[in-house]
């Protein structure tokens, strides 16, 4: 700031600071306008002085130098205390929770703070109408509402019922095949000859 000042009868205008010999006739004394400043005790660091409106001050202001913080689960929030800070302080997520955060842990087309979910991990949960052991083709796995199931089947059959005795082939020899691939329920060998007509397929195990 700068004030008009009256010295011995004369003005000077736009003065920002006043020079005044000291009395050993060595250097000066200097004495500044500060009916302007605004700085409070908290906006200086502790133990740092300055001059505020009426006249020197020491600040409060902590020192915080460089904080860190942990986050350790979802609903942490880290409070930034208030006062100075270096610019070196740093909140990261724990490095417990941070190797949780995988491609495997997470659901496919679910993304966790830029990690993709894994295509294969899926929601298995059904109501109604879900697999079981007992459903299962040997050989074969399921997971049905997050539990997996083991197979129990053992290979099954598929019956073929004639109007003449029924025939049984194994379910992996197609349909079309019946009229030259079918294995006589009470029998061994092939029969290779005879119509179809009013065929019914059943699963036994």
């Amino acid at each position: 700031m700068s004030k008009s000042v009256k010295i011995n009868g004369v003005t000077y205008e736009s003065v920002p600071e006043i020079d005044i010999p000291l009395s050993t006739g060595e250097g000066s004394a200097k004495f500044y306008d500060t009916s302007g400043a605004s700085g409070a005790a908290g906006d200086v660091l502790s133990g740092k002085t300055f001059f505020g409106v009426s006249g020197p001050m020491t600040g409060s202001m902590p020192n915080n130098a460089a904080v860190t913080g942990t986050l350790a689960k979802k609903a942490d929030v880290y409070t930034v205390p208030a006062g100075y800070h270096n610019g070196g302080g740093k909140v990261d997520i724990s490095a417990t929770e941070q190797a949780k955060i995988i491609e495997g842990n997470i659901r496919a087309g679910v993304s966790i703070l830029g990690v993709a979910g894994k295509s294969t991990v899926v929601d298995t949960s059904i109501s109604t109408g879900g697999a079981s052991a007992s459903t299962i083709v040997a050989g074969s796995s399921a997971y049905v509402n997050g539990t997996g199931s083991s197979p129990r089947m053992r290979g099954s059959l598929v019956c073929i019922f004639f109007i003449l005795p029924y025939h049984c082939i194994p379910k992996s020899i197609p349909l079309h095949s019946i009229g030259s691939h079918h294995q006589r329920h009470n029998e061994s060998r092939y029969h290779s000859s005879g119509s179809v007509s009013r065929l019914r397929r059943n699963t036994i195990s």
